[in-house]
Order: structure tokens, then sequence, then C-alpha cells
């Protein structure tokens, strides 16, 4: 379903905002590094989190 893949969506991007920071630093987490390791286009991330900062706070409210 949409919803489904909108889910899986959410969840690629998210590790790759993670793996991204564990491997590269925070400073390699630029929105075309993001896009490039989840293979989704920025924005399509956009859509799915409004911008950046929501992103990232996604992926703080996943680690806890």
């Amino acid at each position: 379903t949409q919803a489904e893949r909108s889910a899986l969506t959410r969840e690629t991007v998210i590790q790759a905002v993670v793996d991204c920071i564990v491997e590269e630093g925070i400073n390699a987490a630029t929105a075309a590094r993001i896009a490039e390791r989840s293979g989704v286009t920025w924005g399509a991330i956009v859509h799915q989190f409004g911008d950046k900062d929501s992103l990232l706070l996604a992926v703080v409210e996943r680690s806890f």
C-alpha cells in the first residue's frame, strides 16, 4: 500500500542519515549526500519530512 511504501521510504532515509553521520561525520550529512545514500530524491525527502531539521529530529526520535 501507499502507507507501507511511505513508511519504508522514511525508514530508508533515516537509516541513510544515521549511516552517513556514523561513517563520515555530521558535516557530511548534506542534502545531496543523504539523497545519494538513501536512493531517494531530495524532493521526496522534503515531501516526507518537511525540511532537514525535521528529518534530523526524526533521526533523534527513532534513536530514543
